[in-house]
């Protein structure tokens, strides 16, 4: 489906990441909501494949945490990556069937938005940081 949204709704936030136990390095890509809840910190059910140079994160819906604790702040659903290096496309769909679409660049020193969808229903974000297109 074409993008149509004009309303962010989500913040897809690209940061790398170095696994503890393994010392393995990592990228993060995690939706988050706009949305600040302020009874729970809710997750984002995520459902993701990658075929090479392409990853899609699928949005599933919300989900209550296992701990009930009191919390504000977005939902969140992260997924982390490893080994990647060179160009990526990032695809995001919403429940539904709304399609945004990213390129990335990946390189071991840095992470570049090379395109930004059109329309967007989410922005992305590295390092915390907006990110302009290269």
């Amino acid at each position: 489906m074409a993008n149509k949204s004009t309303a962010q709704e989500y913040v897809l936030r690209i940061y790398p990441h170095l696994e503890e136990r393994t010392e393995k390095k990592g990228i993060v890509l995690a939706v988050e909501t706009v949305e600040i809840f302020t009874n729970f910190r809710y997750d984002i059910v995520l459902e993701d494949k990658r075929n090479r140079n392409d990853i899609e994160l699928k949005i599933i819906g919300l989900h209550a945490p296992a701990m009930l604790m009191p919390g504000k702040g977005p939902a969140v659903g992260t997924r982390e990556y490893f080994d990647l290096n060179g160009i990526y496309s990032i695809r995001i769909n919403k429940m539904d069937k709304e399609l945004n679409e990213f390129s990335i660049l990946i390189t071991p020193e840095r992470i570049y938005i090379k395109k930004h969808p059109v329309n967007a229903f989410i922005t992305a974000k590295i390092d915390g940081l907006q990110v302009t297109k290269i």
